[in-house]
Formats: structure tokens, C-alpha cells, sequence
């Protein structure tokens, strides 16, 4: 499979001629549509005509030239509905004219854009479940669930129909379905890039990032996106989380993230521990921010379509109403205080923070999730609530295909605007066999 190899080796066969972009689209198009017939929901919208239309029309040597690109359905992309998850959102607003600010900057790379992909409804969750158009599962774990909600982008890079998906970070959004698909994400500090053309959940946290197979391709990637760059780093000091922090964790988790830390070590950081005390503040501060702001994004649609609201995103939205201009206020000024004292606290001494992503393996397909947004929101809060950039990497496996690699996802978070150095720390990772 050709999307299988990394975005490095599948330039360098184009731009010798050993692979053509029709053959290389052709490929991403047969395994999308493939398994679409046999019951996937990956992608929301996909057209292959319009998908065949895009070949040639960028030249290889673009940045990523030919390479094939899918969008989360929160994007516009000209002349594609937008639904972001939900049965009317679509039916509110004309065919989009042309493209987000993200998807044009993926195309303007020279990327070939696949189709939309599945989401929560308006990317409120973090299982992967879609009551109007289906759950998505991890394509070499049957069964189990992505994560959310970016699931369809993670799913569409792990299947193979494209090799990077593009997609949200709020609470979690490409982390949870990065470490359940076995992928790495970017989830960049916090204002990067432009949500013109996007559908947004809750501004104050609110990233755009993408998901892709192979850790070395991240800077690549980055700077093509997102004006990126890459700063080299040397023996990275890193900060391991100490307290009974990590308790909602699963005792596999947490020897994973033991494990890695070793690795760290063996392969030339110095780690050290730090007090997680303080950082349970950070879920109580995002969920009424959150909510809030959600509620102000969907004023004029809850009085219209209350009914056609999956109930667990309309009961989140509908907390938001109950949430006072006053106590936002409050919460606001508390937000900014715990960022301002995390990072000066942890970024003094560290240069990086290495965290499990998931508190659990697997989700199941069609058990009782409920309990599951509280005990992640735990652990990915502290970086969307002061804004940090977040690498996900594998804690252990060798990628999608590899089972040992689900759900075993950390999170590697840097300073705001540090965003050059996690790149360089990518490039130092995959040079040492992460």
C-alpha cells in the first residue's frame, strides 16, 4: 500500500517517476472506497470523481505534492456540503463556494483532498460515536472505537485512503484518536492558523492540527500547514507526572508511560517528576468555558432543532445556557492565572512534559461510554486550558497495523510557541527509533 510508506519515501518516488500521483491517488481512492462498501464510516462526503479531478493540478515538487489529504467535516471545502457531524447543520447555510483556510492550505501544498470525514456531532466528544451516521472503528481493531472526534481523519490515515488527516483539537480531538489508531498528531498552541471556514466548538480552546502514520514526517507536515518551523534540540529535559494524578489511568497505561520514560533516558533525555496536584483545576475550568462558549455558537439553532440533537452533544450545549456572562467572567481570570503559573512553573525546568493521552486501551463499540469523557478530560485539560502545543507519539508498536500500538499514545507538550521545538524533537525521536 502506498499510503502506508512515509510522506518522505512516497516524494521521493513521485519526483523520480517511480510513482505517478494517479497511481498514488488511485490506491488511496480503491482502499476508501473499498471500505466504505463494507460498512466503514470514515468519510462523510466522498466523491472520486471530484477527487480524480485534483490529479496534476499541483506539481510534484509542491511541499505535498499529490499526496492525499482528508478533512474533518467541521472544514469547508468548495463545493462539498459541510454537515460538522449533525443531520441539519448542512441544511442551514449554502454549498460552502470555497475552501477553510486549512483545507486551502492543504491543497495550496499540493495535496489532493480526499473527502470529508466523520466527527462527534459538532465535534463535542471524544469516543468517535456519530448517532446520525454511524460510529467509526479503528480499522485493524474491529470493535473498538477511534476516539473523537476527529475519528473519521484518524481513521482515514490508519485505513490507508489518505496520509494525513486533517482535523480539531479542543479537549482531545486528534489526541484520543492518535493514541487509539496507533498515529501521531500535532495539536499546535493555541491561535495558530486561521478557523475562517470552520465550525467552532469553543473558541478559547479550539486548535487545528492533523494526524499522520510516521513520526519522522511531522516537521514536513507542520510547515506546510501550518508555517511550522523546525529549532534542533540536544538532550531534552523532560517532566514526568508524579501524585495520584494518573489514578483514572489503567495500570497498563501507566506502566506504558513508565516504560517510555525509560526509553527517554536510554536514548539520552534526563527525566524528573513533578507535582500534578494543582493540575485537577484544569477540567473545572474547561467544562463550563467550554460549555459556554459552545452555547453561544448554537443560540440561534437550539430553538429550531432541539430535537435533532444527538441528546448527550444537546444536554453539553444546553449546561452552556445555564452558565452566567458573571462566572464565565470568573472562570476566564482563573484560566489565565493557572496558565500563566503552569507554564512559568513547569517550563523553568522542563523543556518538555511526557503524559498518557488515554486513560484506557479501547473503547468497545456500543458500550456505556459515559464515564469516559470525565477520566480523559483529566488528563488532556492542562494543555487545552493553558494552550500548549501537544505531540502525540506512540508509547510503544510500530504503527496502525501493529495492535500493540493502540491506545497507548503520549502526549509530549511544550511551552506556547514552542511549536519549532516539538519538531525538534520529532526529528531527535525518529533518529533514535521512536
Amino acid at each position: 500500500m502506498h499510503t502506508a510508506r512515509p510522506i518522505s519515501e512516497i516524494r521521493a518516488a513521485l519526483l523520480r517517476g517511480e510513482l505517478s500521483p494517479a497511481d498514488l491517488i488511485e490506491n488511496a481512492l480503491s482502499t476508501a472506497v473499498w471500505r466504505k462498501k463494507s460498512g466503514a464510516k470514515v468519510y462523510l462526503q466522498l466523491d472520486p470523481g471530484h477527487v480524480r479531478s485534483q490529479i496534476g493540478r499541483a506539481p510534484v515538487e509542491s511541499p505535498l505534492g499529490s499526496l492525499p489529504v482528508s478533512v474533518k467535516d467541521c472544514f469547508d471545502v468548495a463545493g462539498e456540503p459541510a454537515t460538522a457531524g449533525s443531520q441539519f447543520y448542512a441544511s442551514t447555510r449554502p454549498v460552502p463556494s470555497q475552501d477553510s483556510w486549512f483545507a486551502a492550505r492543504a491543497r495550496g501544498a499540493g495535496g489532493v483532498l480526499m473527502g470529508k470525514t466523520n466527527l462527534n456531532e459538532f465535534a463535542y466528544g471524544i469516543t468517535g460515536e456519530n448517532l446520525h451516521f454511524g460510529n467509526c472503528e479503528v480499522p485493524a481493531r474491529p470493535g473498538c472505537l477511534t476516539g473523537g472526534s476527529s475519528s473519521g481523519a484518524a481513521a482515514s490515515v490508519a485505513e490507508g485512503s489518505a496520509v494525513i488527516g486533517l482535523g480539531t483539537d479542543t479537549g482531545g480531538s486528534l489526541r484520543a484518536p492518535a493514541s487509539f489508531c496507533g498515529l501521531v498528531s500535532l495539536r499546535p498552541t493555541h491561535g495558530s492558523g486561521d478557523f475562517s471556514g470552520c465550525f467552532p466548538l469553543a473558541q478559547t480552546f479550539d486548535t487545528m492540527g492533523f494526524l499522520i502514520r510516521h513520526l519522522a514526517d511531522m516537521p514536513l507536515v507542520a510547515s506546510a500547514l501550518l508555517g511550522i518551523g523546525s529549532q534542533t534540540v540536544s538532550t531534552p529535559r523532560i517532566g514526568l507526572p508524579d501524585g495520584d494524578w494518573l489514578d483514572g489511568c489503567t495500570p497498563d497505561v501507566v506502566e506504558n508511560l513508565a516504560a517510555f520514560a525509560e526509553r527517554l533516558r536510554g536514548a539520552g533525555c534526563s527525566t524528573h517528576s513533578f507535582e500534578t496536584a494543582s493540575w485537577t483545576e484544569a477540567g473545572a475550568l474547561f467544562i463550563p468555558i467550554q460549555a459556554y462558549e459552545a452555547f453561544a455558537n448554537h443560540r440561534d439553532f437550539l430553538p429550531r432543532f432541539r430535537d435533532q440533537y444527538e441528546p448527550a452533544v444537546r444536554q453539553r450545549i444546553e449546561f452552556g445556557g445555564t452558565v452566567t456572562k458573571e462566572a464565565y467572567d470568573r472562570y476566564e481570570q482563573r484560566r489565565q492565572v493557572f496558565r500563566e503559573l503552569q507554564t512559568t512553573r513547569l517550563f523553568r525546568e522542563f523543556d518538555f512534559l511526557a503524559v498518557p493521552i488515554c486513560p484506557v486501551r479501547e473503547l468497545q463499540d456500543g458500550a456505556d461510554h459515559s464515564g469516559f469523557r470525565s477520566r480523559i478530560l483529566s488528563l488532556t485539560t492542562p494543555a487545552s486550558v493553558c494552550g500548549w502545543p501537544v505531540l502525540t507519539v506512540r508509547g510503544r508498536g510500530n504503527g496502525p497495523e501493529d495492535p500493540a500500538a493502540h491506545g497507548y499514545g503520549i502526549g509530549l507538550m511544550a511551552r506556547p510557541g514552542a511549536d519549532d521545538r516539538l519538531m525538534g524533537l520529532a526529528t531527535w525521536l525518529a533518529q533514535r527509533g521512536f
